[in-house]
């Protein structure tokens, strides 16, 4: 399912975030390449930012796996099979821009998708590259070698749902994301 009601925005990155080099070299269920393997923990907080607030967070890809034939159906299939069970914005994937556009960063390009979508002014961004992003603190910088880990996800919480992570609804609504997870995200 989309949403055209959501008022907070998720920048998701893949490579470093979500599928990063500790996954790849330790695990033995390794999904592919080296940036094919995601965290389990990096998935279970993505979650947790969905279920603060369910009625109004929605995911936009602003990785580099939103380009080609397919790709918000691979993005999908991808997070679907990680357990990830939020929701995508109708605008699911930040714009694909110029050559020369696109080496300002990802940070660029969701600069240019909230321009296009001027009622969103609630967002983070996930990434581990500060390229484009300048000092904005909606930056949540996760590392390429260790993806997002607890004090990422705590200031995640914080800038968007702006809660702190120990705050006991964020505690009690983990609990429930691994009870009650649908099978699919919707999309």
């Amino acid at each position: 399912m989309v949403s055209h009601t959501a008022t907070k925005i998720v920048f998701l990155d893949m490579d470093g975030p979500i599928c990063n080099r500790r996954e790849h070299w330790t695990r033995s269920d390794k999904v592919g390449g080296m940036w094919r393997t995601p965290s389990d923990a990096a998935i279970g907080f993505l979650n947790i930012l969905y279920y603060v607030d369910p009625a109004h967070t929605r995911f936009v890809v602003c990785s580099d796996w939103r380009r080609g034939s397919g790709a918000r159906e691979k993005v999908t299939e991808f997070l679907s099979n990680a357990k990830f069970v939020g929701e995508y914005h109708a605008d699911w994937a930040t714009p694909i821009q110029t050559e020369r556009e696109d080496a300002k960063g990802h940070g660029n390009d969701v600069t240019k998708w909230l321009s296009d979508h001027p009622e969103i002014t609630t967002w983070i961004a996930i990434d581990d590259s500060t390229i484009g992003y300048g000092n904005d603190r909606r930056l949540i910088k996760a590392d390429p070698e260790d993806g997002l880990l607890m004090s990422e996800m705590k200031r995640a919480v914080r800038v968007l749902h702006g809660m702190d992570f120990i705050d006991g609804k964020a505690l009690a609504l983990q609990n429930r994301e691994f009870a009650q997870a649908p099978s699919k995200p919707r999309v």
